[in-house]
């Protein structure tokens, strides 16, 4: 039911209403303006895309001339001034990745301090560039770690014989792993190292 004759129009434009369903004309001539108007709209092309402008340097250039005499771009000048500070940061950025990869080459290819050479009737066998500084190094490790080393030399190697407790504390096992040293079942540990043959 149409209360108004706002609602009529309405009604007609939102296409729910035909004139022919109204009694009154004065209502059914609002409900027909309503349609028209709808179809009218419904007809219309939809709105073309807009044009996307073709890329202008000239233009481009002259802006930014102007953006640069109103104050709003740093003068042409100090762009030049910063070229050669990015070069000297670049030069530095090469010469620390030369560095760091010359350095990771030259700790590859120069041979490890000390090396196992193997396990004879329960003594471990060590070779080491300088064997009396790795036995003094493993007797403070194993000191620190609250283990009692006793050391000895013989025939050119020198040795290390100390009892660990059982079972073997991390802190002690990490320092048998970090001299790749097998820990002993029996919590016997008997080291001899020898001086390394250059090749």
């Amino acid at each position: 039911m149409i209360d108004n004759e706002d609602d009529a129009w309405l009604e007609g434009l939102a296409g729910r209403l035909e004139p022919a369903q109204i009694e009154s004309a004065f209502s059914r001539q609002l409900v027909f303006e309503g349609a028209a108007l709808r179809e009218f709209i419904r007809r219309q092309p939809p709105p073309a895309a807009p044009e996307i402008p073709v890329s202008d340097v000239a233009r481009e250039l002259e802006v930014i001339a102007r953006a640069r005499r109103e104050g709003l771009l740093p003068p042409a000048a100090d762009r030049a001034h910063a070229r050669p500070r990015l070069r000297r940061v670049s030069l530095a950025a090469a010469a620390v990745l030369i560095l760091a990869v010359g350095a990771s080459i030259w700790h590859t290819s120069v041979p490890p301090q000390e090396a196992l050479r193997g396990v004879s009737g329960g003594t471990v066998l060590l070779e080491a560039r300088d064997p009396a500084a790795l036995r003094r190094e493993l007797t403070e490790e194993l000191h620190a770690a609250g283990v009692t080393v006793s050391g000895y030399e013989r025939l050119g190697r020198f040795g290390i014989d100390a009892d660990l407790p059982r079972p073997l504390p991390p802190q002690i096992a990490k320092i048998l792993e970090r001299h790749h040293i097998p820990a002993p079942a029996d919590g016997a540990l008997e080291i001899e190292i020898e001086a390394r043959v250059p090749p």
